[in-house]
């Protein structure tokens, strides 16, 4: 599956994604603009994923589990756009909070 600024393999088994790869330059991640934000994205169900494998927002719900981007948010602040693209759930898979996803790792 293609990105603004990554791609990755999807798994119809697991509703996550297998692997990323991203174009990561010094430019494009040191880039800081206050317009640029995570703040205006949303976690959002991947409408290129056929519906029967597709994940959604619920699938998290009262699960324990955070949802864990695979492509950092914070990597893609070039463009909103390409930030949006790393809250596809597509990029994202369960990951225990404390200690993982909530933490410097």
């Amino acid at each position: 599956m293609q990105y603004e600024d990554h791609v990755l393999a999807y798994s119809n088994i697991h509703k996550a994604p297998l692997w990323v790869c991203e174009h990561l330059t010094h430019e494009n991640v040191d880039k800081s603009s206050e317009s640029i934000s995570r703040e205006h994205s949303k976690f959002r169900s991947d409408e290129s994923v056929f519906p029967a494998f597709r994940s959604h927002n619920k699938d998290y719900l009262h699960s324990g589990y955070d949802r864990g981007h695979l492509a950092a948010a914070a990597n893609h602040r070039q463009s909103q756009s390409a930030m949006d693209d790393t809250f596809f759930l597509s990029n994202i898979c369960p990951q225990t909070g404390k200690g993982l996803n909530r933490s410097k790792w």
